[in-house]
């Protein structure tokens, strides 16, 4: 059996966002990149709420 490990690398390797491991589903991103997106969505939330008279 392939650990997560060895999937999620392979999975990085070839270029892919998903892979399956286990019969779940994840995603090839890191934590720091995850931090980032995320870090990003509410920098870019925050901006737009700013811009907009509505809120």
């Amino acid at each position: 059996m392939v650990s997560f490990k060895q999937a999620f690398n392979a999975a990085r390797k070839a270029g892919n966002r998903y892979f399956s491991w286990n019969g779940d589903d994840y995603n090839t991103m890191t934590e720091e990149e995850q931090d980032y997106r995320i870090g990003d969505y509410f920098r870019n939330f925050k901006s737009n709420v700013g811009n907009n008279s509505n809120f």
